[in-house]
């Protein structure tokens, strides 16, 4: 007798595989019927108190269904209840009825059980093959000790099986990100299809969509967000004592920053932070405004500006040179309004708190970086001017170089006002007349023509910097604009 035969570990018995995983089925199908009894059948349906325990009922369910796989890895009983499982938890329907086990409102975990699907399928595809395959060999009355003993020993589809499926998937791989760089339009409308329906799935599940990935076909202006952090007196009384003339006592936080967030070698988590900023520059798109509704409400922002004395001379604050009005009053989409930016000043002002002072606002502004044109960056020829706000230069005709616009030029940041906020997240004025509008930055001078770098002692000279104005303290060393 062969001792490594002898003191082999007999297989664990089928039936204790299907009562693991058909105890774990029958768990997320009862988490799924409370949410047919509680009326979660609908995205848009409000969220139940019982939408925890679903979560947890369910959850453990995908333990047990899951725990079963790993009794008999090599059989597909287990992995098919795992899937029958992950199914029910994620859910069926429509775009109108969906029901699971997880709620509507936890689609992360419904997202999270479609991967289980998937890898339960596979698995279960991968293992039944060589059993099918003992079925089919064998004779009827021995297809059972045939098929458990091929899977056993054996377990997986033969090499070249594998080797094809590994190749397949690699083609399908590089023919997707091929379909992303071809999808957007003008493409055929086959593209399209296949692209929205089969290869974009695919990206969002490996999160090859992100920005970090690669981009197709235009990477776009990216965006910080600019936070200006007053503090004040612990006793908000105390603030009448305080002389109009004093500079505020502000804190600035761009955000976010090359030079304090480039950590990692890849820069990964530069771009990361950038997924805060992305999250919080979606706007309202396709919103158009009449001649005279667009007259009214500039006209309630140049009053506004001018009642509240931004400028010494009593001038409104401008508007950006070169760009449509309409484009100039973004409005963000609700969840960014209401969530994402009281969400974000509350963290601040908790993270920046001071000692012995208190929390007055917190001022957010979304800069968004405009890339440079072609002609911008490499340079305009001589005589030929570049016009104040498009490259942030008011050129001579009589300079003989080439003037070129520096990619970090302040007046490549198209800054709009996304609300002032308390320490809690609470917004201070709903109706600012100059809330979600551009506070622009001006040049003053030619750059080129003065030979002189830009530094934040000389910044006021060359830069008429609205920014600093409306917020009351200059954004580069935090004293008085």
């Amino acid at each position: 007798m062969n001792p490594s035969t002898s003191l082999k570990e007999p297989p664990i018995q089928l039936k204790w595989v299907g009562v693991g995983g058909g105890v774990g089925l029958i768990i997320v199908l009862v988490s799924l019927i409370i949410g047919l009894i509680v009326g979660d059948t609908n995205p848009e349906s409000p969220e139940t108190n019982l939408s925890g325990l679903r979560g947890l009922l369910t959850f453990i369910g995908l333990i047990m269904a899951g725990g079963a796989v790993t009794l008999r890895p090599t059989h597909p009983l287990g992995y098919a209840l795992f899937a029958i499982a992950a199914l029910l938890a994620m859910g069926v329907g429509n775009h109108s009825y969906w029901i699971g086990g997880f709620s509507n409102h936890w689609d992360s975990l419904q997202f999270l059980s479609r991967l289980f699907l998937i890898g339960a399928a596979f698995g279960f595809v991968w293992t039944g093959i060589p059993t099918l395959r003992a079925w089919l060999k064998e004779k009827p009355q021995d297809h059972r000790q045939a098929a458990a003993s091929e899977s056993q020993e054996n377990g997986l589809m033969p090499a070249k099986v594998i080797a094809f499926v590994v190749l397949a998937w690699v083609f399908f791989h590089l023919t997707s990100i091929y379909g992303a760089m071809t999808s957007p339009e003008p493409s055929p409308w086959l593209t399209q299809q296949i692209y929205t329906r089969v290869m974009r799935p695919y990206h969002t599940t490996i999160y090859m969509s992100n920005a970090y990935q690669f981009y197709s076909p235009n990477p776009g202006d990216a965006s910080q967000l600019w936070f200006c952090i007053e503090y004040g007196p612990l006793d908000p009384k105390d603030d009448l004592l305080i002389p109009k003339d004093e500079p505020k006592d502000v804190r600035w936080i761009h955000f976010p920053t090359r030079r304090r967030d480039y950590i990692d070698p890849l820069g990964l988590t530069y771009v990361r932070r950038l997924a805060y900023t992305e999250q919080a520059i979606q706007t309202h798109t396709g919103i158009s405004y009449s001649e005279s509704a667009l007259r009214a409400v500039t006209e309630r922002r140049d009053n506004a500006s001018k009642q509240r004395g931004y400028t010494a001379e009593g001038s409104p604050i401008p508007m950006a040179q070169l760009a449509n009005p309409q484009q100039q009053f973004l409005i963000p989409m609700d969840h960014v309004r209401w969530q994402l930016l009281p969400s974000y000043a509350r963290f601040l002002a908790n993270k920046y708190a001071v000692e012995g002072k208190r929390v007055k606002s917190v001022k957010i502004y979304r800069a968004t970086h405009r890339i440079l044109s072609m002609q911008e960056y490499h340079g305009y020829p001589k005589g030929m001017g570049v016009t104040a706000g498009r490259g942030g230069y008011v050129t001579s005709p009589t300079t003989d170089e080439l003037v070129r616009t520096d990619p970090f030029d302040p007046t490549t940041f198209n800054v709009h006002f996304m609300g002032e906020f308390d320490s809690q997240g609470q917004q201070i004025n709903l109706n600012d007349a100059l809330l979600y509008w551009q506070i622009p930055i001006l040049p003053k001078k030619n750059l080129v023509d003065y030979g002189k770098q830009v530094t934040a002692q000389n910044y006021d000279e060359f830069y008429e910097d609205y920014v600093n104005i409306h917020a009351g303290s200059h954004r580069l060393h935090g004293g008085k604009p």
